[in-house]
């Protein structure tokens, strides 16, 4: 548990490895120590870990299921503060699984989320010791338990079978999309060496999948990809192109994404993510205090953008009216997409004609565009309805993405608005989308366990006042040596508020952990599971290509170089 990284970690909290107080080694033998003290213990505590949070706080969800030898089998949790945010920006939610993450091999399956700022936030999380329907639709009922029985508007996860079937079963009525990092992960093997390597290929491919605006304009570019690189054979290919109305964005442009599919990089940063403080030789009882401290990093970069967005303005580049209500209005990073519409509908729109079209106005509109390096003109529709002074655009970004678009902007402009209607006001974009208070079917507040928080508080607080004193001393000998006799004045007092408390080992771990160690135990630590997640370390649809292209090729005895002949045909035996 306390390796290299918890080293490295703790030297940034406290300034340098001087200030750890202790060394490698002594965090490595404590670990040590608590797994020999934990044992059979171990998914016992987990859950009482759990029991302790909802009496805490009622608004802590948790639910598991045991086989029929008491053995975990299946762990899902929720906070407070995870629910909050469900209720706040569960319209869209992404759901994967990682392996690796324990000493059992359970698979972990968090639930996340995008919030205001337009950061990962988790939902929810669970163990699994399978990847069978059966266990999909367990966790999944257990969320929406957990959530009201309220569904999001779009679940995105793998291909998954399984998976896909309990979403089908469980989340009726939610569209379903496959996870776009996840396909073009596989991409680079199942098209082989030669064309991972070709940048042409690769250009057209991405530019078919993302700048696609039609379901039309998507499949006249695919069939002239497979045509032009011969790839008719390609069975993965076909797959995907049957599949293609799950993954390919203009399959589903009126549907409302959150920007969760403007990149591949959303579930790749937060396996990332959690995979710097996981590994697979935690027990669950370490595997919480990780999670746990994951969570906490996830949330204290969501507070700094709150903070950001309360203290400071980003910089206007127009000085328009539309401009500052914007910022008025919008989070710092959903301010930026809007005036860079703004800008566009200013800079790169203009009208092409305006018709009537019964009570409404029709207008065309000529977008200049930048397609990958080249400047095109697109031609857009707006539809604008003059009784309420809502627009729709032939492009649908405000569908997808809940931003109004340059076109729309350009209408709503052109026709003096010096504020944006609220009905482009997405709330889950503004800067007030987590002010007001949230409550579950029970009546619970939403919100994090008090007692539990309170105490994290306390310790960040002191942290935070300790390197504020260090930041006023600076290099002031005056100023130091104030806080070192202090500090050292301190010391004394907690040495003489310890002096008659006998200490044991296991006070200590059960200090840390939060929960005492069972003297009956009542659920049993899981058994090792065997998930396509085990074993040896999954290898890369990149590097599984160079590695084919590779063994394709064989080092001729004569010339020495890699190639598709031998020593019996080489070119240079002819040409001498």
């Amino acid at each position: 548990m306390w390796g290299l990284q918890s080293f490295k970690i703790m030297k940034d909290q406290v300034g340098s490895y001087e200030n750890i107080g202790c060394t490698q080694r002594d965090l490595q033998n404590y670990s040590r120590h608590l797994k020999e003290l934990i044992k059979d213990s171990d998914a016992d505590m987990f859950i009482e870990n759990f029991r302790r949070k909802h009496e805490m706080n009622h608004s802590f969800f948790y639910d598991y299921e045991a086989d029929s030898e008491g053995k975990l089998k299946c762990v899902f949790w929720a906070d407070g503060i995870c629910r909050k945010n469900y209720s706040l920006f569960g319209d869209v939610i992404s759901f994967d699984t990682t392996y690796r993450t324990n000493k059992y091999s359970m698979i972990f399956a968090p639930f996340t989320g995008i919030n205001n700022h337009r950061q990962s936030i988790t939902f929810g999380a669970a163990l699994l010791s399978d990847e069978t329907e059966e266990s999909f639709v367990w966790l999944f009922e257990a969320f929406l338990k957990a959530m009201g029985g309220h569904k999001p508007i779009l679940i995105i996860t793998d291909q998954d079978q399984a998976m896909t079937n309990a979403v089908e079963e469980v989340f009726k009525g939610s569209s379903h999309r496959f996870c776009m990092w996840h396909i073009l992960k596989k991409l680079s093997e199942k098209v082989g060496g030669s064309l991972n390597e070709n940048k042409s290929f690769m250009n057209c491919l991405k530019s078919c999948i993302w700048n696609s605006e039609s379901s039309e304009e998507f499949e006249g570019k695919w069939n002239n990809i497979i045509s032009d690189y011969k790839l008719e054979q390609n069975g993965w290919l076909s797959k995907m192109y049957g599949l293609r109305s799950m993954w390919i964005p203009a399959y589903f442009k009126d549907t409302f994404m959150a920007g969760i599919m403007r990149t591949t990089s959303r579930s790749e940063s937060e396996n990332s993510f959690f995979g710097n403080y996981l590994n697979k030789n935690l027990t669950l009882v370490e595997f919480w205090m990780r999670f746990d401290s994951a969570l906490e990093a996830q949330r204290h970069k969501e507070l700094l953008a709150d903070n950001d967005t309360l203290h400071s303005n980003p910089e206007l580049k127009m000085h328009m009216d539309l401009e500052k209500h914007g910022r008025e209005v919008y989070t710092h990073e959903n301010f930026y997409i809007f005036q860079k519409e703004l800008w566009s509908a200013c800079v790169d729109c203009g009208i092409e004609g305006t018709k009537k079209k019964g009570e409404n106005l029709l207008f065309s509109i000529l977008d200049n565009v930048v397609v990958n390096g080249t400047k095109v003109s697109k031609h857009r529709e707006v539809v604008y309805h003059v009784s309420n002074n809502i627009a729709h655009c032939s492009c649908k970004m405000f569908d997808s993405e809940g931003i109004p678009c340059r076109h729309i902007l350009f209408v709503l402009k052109g026709r003096g608005f010096s504020e944006i209607p609220s009905h482009y006001i997405v709330n889950r974009w503004t800067k007030l989308a987590t002010s007001r208070p949230v409550f579950d079917c029970d009546g619970n507040v939403l919100e994090a366990c008090s007692k539990f928080e309170s105490e994290r508080t306390l310790v960040s607080k002191a942290w935070a006042q300790l390197f504020k004193c260090m930041h006023m001393a600076g290099t002031n000998k005056e100023k130091l040596l104030l806080i070192y006799n202090e500090g050292c004045s301190i010391e004394q007092k907690m040495s003489k508020m310890k002096s008659d408390i006998v200490s044991r080992p296991l006070d200590e771990v059960e200090a840390l952990i939060g929960v005492n160690v069972p003297e009956k135990i009542e659920v049993l630590p899981p058994k090792p599971s065997h998930t396509k997640g085990s074993g040896k370390r999954i290898k890369g649809g990149k590097e599984k290509a160079m590695e084919h292209a590779q063994r394709s090729l064989r080092q001729c005895q004569t010339c020495k170089k890699y190639a598709t002949h031998d020593s019996r045909n080489c070119p240079t035996k002819s040409s001498s």
